[in-house]
């Protein structure tokens, strides 16, 4: 009875190897994209009404009235597009899942 040994390292293919290096590399720069582009949107969803809500008050002489309801514009916005956003990664990560 001759028993062969098994292979001592198993074989792996450079085009898997390199499949998933580009497809990480694609994931990283999506997600840089996306980062850039939700950190553009929240500076201005929050920046204009505050400043608008400063300005108002300056305008008409009153106490923050217009300054706090900018404010809570400004949070209810950014939530808003922080939600946006989470739900997009999340439909595009479900059909990632699914290749």
């Amino acid at each position: 009875m001759n028993k062969t040994a098994a292979p001592k390292t198993t074989s792996t293919t450079k085009t898997s190897d390199n499949q998933s290096v580009n497809s990480a590399l694609i994931a990283r720069s999506n997600f840089i994209a996306a980062t850039v582009s939700m950190s553009w949107q929240l500076a201005i969803v929050f920046l204009i009404p505050v400043i608008g809500g400063y300005e108002l008050d300056k305008v008409t002489k009153t106490s923050p009235v217009f300054f706090l309801i900018g404010f809570v514009l400004a949070m209810t916005l950014s939530f808003l597009v922080v939600r946006r956003f989470y739900v997009e990664f999340n439909k595009i990560n479900s059909l990632g899942d699914k290749k």
